[in-house]
């Protein structure tokens, strides 16, 4: 399995991307990407069948919950991003919690978002 890593370069705040087709199958190369105790996983109901139970393997012994949200571009929206800070409050995220956007363009700029205001 081949996995490439590029670097976000940003000084203190540098953080890893990694890219490979058989990613959700190394689960040490996800836990290594986690910095903290508490980790919400953000999808939706048609990527996280296919590939949630596989990140969730990876997550034992982690406090992390799962949230899917609704799929399409119409759910993005501030009452989106209220349900992940509510997740994000549940879990008692601090500062390094983590938030895996498991999914498409929805997920990923849903969680970005969300992430970066809390």
């Amino acid at each position: 399995m081949s996995i490439q890593e590029l670097t976000v370069a940003l000084a203190e705040r540098s953080y890893p991307i990694r890219i490979g087709s058989k990613l959700l199958s190394d689960p040490e190369c996800l836990r290594s990407a986690i910095a903290g105790r508490q980790v919400l996983l953000l999808s939706n109901a048609t990527v996280a069948p296919l590939y949630a139970a596989r990140v969730e393997a990876a997550l034992e012994g982690l406090r992390y919950s799962t949230l899917l949200l609704a799929d399409g571009e119409r759910h993005k929206t501030i009452e989106s991003a209220s349900l992940i800070w509510q997740a994000l409050a549940q879990l008692g995220a601090q500062r390094n919690a983590t938030l895996i956007a498991l999914g498409g363009g929805v997920i990923g700029d849903m969680g970005g978002f969300a992430a970066a205001c809390w």
